[in-house]
């Protein structure tokens, strides 16, 4: 009998790429973790939360047509194939479905992969104190690979594969010892993420103040026909661009906030949404809002040109 829930390992952050005969890379998705518990027949898909997002992704309830043993537990990353890789809105827009059958139309809009590394439970029976290379190898013969449900790839140097991600604008990569046990719940140096700073073009929609010193710019971009806010930036900014903006933000001074939903910042300046500025940032977070962000340029391009992927 498997468990009611399971919470998954999680990697410590670590700052550069390095090489060690000791461990194996992998790319590290940008989409959701999903753990699934599959056992007679039925598949019960869990994130890590510990809440059961079964009804969210009703494509992947075949699950066990494509195992080769029953009472399995599969840890994996449930992403969205992007431009680059993996489109981390449009997961969040399948994240947001309200309802049972709004996933099911959302699953014939946004189709899912869920790339699956580890193997946790097999006929019943905990194997997370095996080696992760020995699970990994029963994670071969287990599941059956099909064109939405694969295992991830290894790769044997953490530096070579740093460099291709972030050439490709991938999130980053994870680097695993071989033979890392899977601790249940825990935060492991046996397992580290080296993330890429990306990059995103955006449109100014408003700004913030402290007396009269410009203190960060309100940012979004287009998905659709709406304005997305992304969240707020000052890193980056230069004196000479923060004097030009002071200079220029209160010209396109509007009373509407031009991001819909309306973003809740009552002491927000809000302007016209036609200044594009690029902006670096670290990650995505799970309300869509851009983490660690700081400002790069301000390109000379046409403002509808700042869209979102999904």
């Amino acid at each position: 009998m498997l468990p009611a829930a399971l919470a998954p390992m999680q990697p410590v952050s670590k700052k550069d790429p390095f090489d060690h005969p000791d461990y194996i890379f992998q790319i590290k998705w940008d989409g959701v973790r999903l753990l699934s518990l599959v056992e007679e027949g039925s598949v019960r898909l869990q994130n890590r939360r510990l809440r059961d997002r079964s009804d969210a992704y009703p494509e992947l309830l075949f699950l066990p047509e494509l195992l080769r043993a029953d009472g399995v537990v599969l840890d994996g990353e449930v992403i969205v194939p992007g431009v680059q890789g993996a489109n981390f809105p449009a997961i969040l827009r399948r994240e947001q479905a309200a309802t049972k059958q709004r996933a099911v139309s959302l699953a014939r809009e946004i189709p899912v992969c869920y790339l699956v590394f580890d193997l946790l439970f097999k006929n019943g029976k905990s194997i997370m104190n095996q080696p992760l290379v020995e699970r990994q190898r029963q994670l071969e013969e287990v599941l059956t690979a099909d064109s939405i449900v694969y295992p991830v790839e290894n790769f044997p140097s953490g530096r070579q594969l740093f460099a291709a991600a972030k050439e490709l604008g991938w999130e980053g990569i994870v680097a695993k010892h071989k033979k890392s046990p899977y601790l249940s719940g825990v935060r492991s140096k046996a397992w580290q993420k080296i993330k890429v700073r990306r990059q995103q073009l955006c449109v100014v929609g408003g700004y913030l103040t402290s007396g009269t010193k410009l203190r960060s710019l309100l940012v979004g971009a287009w998905q659709g026909e709406r304005l997305v806010f992304l969240g707020k930036v000052g890193a980056g900014l230069t004196v000479k661009e923060a004097s030009l903006l002071q200079q220029k933000l209160p010209q396109l001074a509007t009373s509407v906030c031009p991001f819909a939903p309306s973003a809740a910042l009552p002491e927000a300046q809000w302007i016209q949404p036609v200044l594009p500025v690029i902006v670096e940032f670290s990650e995505w977070t799970e309300q869509l809002r851009l983490r660690a962000p700081s400002i790069v340029e301000f390109p000379q391009i046409d403002p509808k040109d700042c869209r979102l992927e999904g």
